[in-house]
């Protein structure tokens, strides 16, 4: 029953692996400055470089730990579709316990039947919020990895900074550099340009959230 959602899950992880794979091979720059050493840079320029790479350094701690929420929500989601399919057997068996008390000829069959009309109204409200709650972990797994993609994007936007800062910070002059700094430039512009997309895909995937929870509640109250 769940072969599409779990297809669904796979495509998802598989498109987030192969993200952080290409991002890793030989880094996720295009330029950098070569051969760069900070103690020939002279004391007032190192500030701004050093606190380039305290930031870019805090955005890849903050991009691992979006990682591994990834993994937490993929586990939701599995352990709701296993609730879910227990709901389902629930309410078969309570539906099967009605019919044998409906096909009783004795006199307590009423009672009978109306217990087990309210056992399979209960089964069923427990049935809808395991589909609620697996649609809530499903939109949190889809939080989740849009989430680490936008940490992914924002360490690549540390990094850019911070070599445009290294680029500052070495200096230079004429055509040859300025062309340079311009693609340094550039490099930052473009970064910061996905990031703003991965931020509103992010941003999207957090309504979807709010409004699963709503439905949870909503089955909750029945």
């Amino acid at each position: 029953m769940y072969t599409r959602l779990r297809t669904r899950l796979a495509s998802l992880s598989c498109t987030f692996v192969l993200a952080a794979a290409l991002m890793g091979c030989g880094g996720p720059l295009s330029h950098t400055v070569d051969g760069f050493d900070l103690s020939a840079i002279s004391a007032d320029k190192r500030p701004a470089v050093e606190k380039g790479e305290k930031d870019a350094a805090a955005a890849r701690a903050a991009a691992d730990e979006a990682k591994t929420k990834v993994t937490t929500a993929k586990e939701a989601v599995e352990a709701a579709e296993k609730a879910v399919e227990a709901k389902e057997g629930d309410l078969k068996i309570a539906e099967a316990s009605l019919k044998l008390e409906e096909a009783k000829a004795s006199a307590d069959r009423d009672a009978a039947v109306a217990k087990g009309e309210g056992e399979v109204k209960k089964k069923e409200q427990a049935l809808e919020l395991a589909k609620a709650t697996l649609k809530l972990a499903e939109a949190q797994l889809t939080f989740a990895e849009k989430h680490a993609v936008w940490s992914e994007k924002t360490w690549i936007v540390a990094l850019a900074k911070h070599e445009l800062a290294k680029l500052d910070a070495k200096g230079g002059s004429g055509p040859k550099y300025d062309e340079t700094h311009a693609t340094f430039e550039k490099q930052v512009a473009e970064a910061e340009a996905e990031l703003a997309e991965s931020k509103g895909e992010r941003a999207e995937a957090e309504q979807e959230v709010k409004e699963a929870e709503s439905k949870v509640s909503k089955a909750k109250t029945g």
